[in-house]
């Protein structure tokens, strides 16, 4: 038995989740979906709440949509109160997982969470879906990234460079893996209702 974790962090959604896709395809027959919500009174290093109300109530109504959906499959998706630097280390020890497939977030504060799982001993496979085209079909390197959309728009055309078609939802998953009680209560996690409440 070989288990992957999939780390869930800004898209909480199963279609046009090129993350999910590769977690569900890579030669790993368990599944263990996680997402880390941040505690409610984390705040950032200049001195602001980290998750404002809003989007707590948002990150709430959409991880309810995604319970549904995932338990539907048979894997319901695991909820942890604790940073993922705490509790996705623990998690693939006890599953016996060596890698982490997530949503590539280019952003500090979020590049610095996939960092932290790299020095805890994780493989992270970050996959990119954060913008309509792929960076990497751009027809110039990152530095000549043209400075007016008109000029971008016109050589994306003549490049004949289109968006991906979305991915549907997964039909199946893969199962879960069996993970101790005592280290759910360690990690803050539970499967259902009352965790999604702390979100809101």
């Amino acid at each position: 038995m070989s288990t992957v974790l999939f780390w869930f962090r800004n898209d909480l959604r199963l279609h046009d989740q090129p993350a999910l896709r590769a977690a569900l395809t890579s030669g790993a027959t368990h599944l263990l979906p996680v997402v880390c919500l941040p505690a409610p009174d984390e705040s950032m290093p200049w001195g602001f709440a980290r998750v404002g109300p809003h989007r707590r109530a948002f990150t709430a109504a959409a991880l309810r949509g995604l319970q549904s959906s995932m338990s539907a499959l048979g894997n319901p998706l695991l909820i942890c109160q604790a940073p993922p630097a705490t509790a996705l280390p623990l998690l693939a020890q006890a599953v016996g997982a060596a890698t982490v497939v997530c949503e590539d977030i280019a952003a500090p504060y979020e590049q610095a969470e996939v960092a932290a799982l790299r020095a805890a001993g994780l493989q992270v496979r970050a996959v990119w879906h954060s913008s309509l085209l792929h960076p990497a079909d751009m027809p110039w390197p990152a530095a000549d990234l043209p400075g007016v959309f008109t000029s971008f728009r016109q050589k994306i055309e003549r490049a004949g460079i289109t968006p991906a078609a979305p991915l549907p939802a997964p039909a199946r998953l893969l199962p879960p893996p069996d993970v101790p009680a005592p280290l759910l209560q360690a990690v803050g996690a539970e499967q259902g209702a009352a965790s999604i409440q702390q979100a809101a």
